[in-house]
């Protein structure tokens, strides 16, 4: 079986307006290395995710991190009841002491340089092309089934 990289992505916080950093806290535990302990309220999929992406504000600089969601400390309870999301592996992203490092942070462009336009766009594109994919599959395995029957029945069409 073959195994699919998602990620997803831990924004919102219980209280937070999405504007102000929800509650983090940040252990320095060595250079450009950090123990960080959080919860984020809600993030769609994160239960069916291979890595997670999360903004964190370490060394008072807002980072955006990926981290593989079955590291040590976190953990992606499924404590989600709200509108409409069952059966999306929506929940919580529970950090306990994870450690994040140099190498977990993804670069952003820096102000005033050419940033993308529409930095979520390429996450839809890619899922409506794997779904694509998925479909197309099915029908070309239908299709080789239905030609290697040697007695086709009319409503077996």
């Amino acid at each position: 079986m073959v195994s699919t990289v998602t990620e997803r992505l831990g924004f919102a916080d219980l209280g937070s307006s999405g504007s102000e950093p929800p509650e983090t806290k940040v252990e320095q535990a060595g250079d450009d290395e950090y123990l960080v302990s959080c919860r984020r309220y809600y993030s769609t999929g994160s239960m069916y995710a291979d890595y997670l992406i999360l903004p964190l504000a370490l060394a008072d600089v807002q980072r955006t991190v990926l981290i593989e969601s079955g590291r040590p400390g976190v953990g992606l309870p499924d404590d989600w009841d709200g509108f409409g999301q069952r059966l999306t592996g929506s929940g919580s992203i529970v950090l306990d002491r994870v450690l994040i490092t140099h190498a977990d942070f993804i670069e952003r462009p820096v102000a005033g340089k050419e940033r993308p336009r529409y930095p979520f766009t390429f996450n839809q594109v890619h899922l409506t092309t794997v779904v694509a994919g998925i479909a197309n599959r099915a029908l070309l395995d239908a299709v080789d089934l239905v030609r290697s029957r040697t007695r086709n029945y009319y409503h077996g069409t």
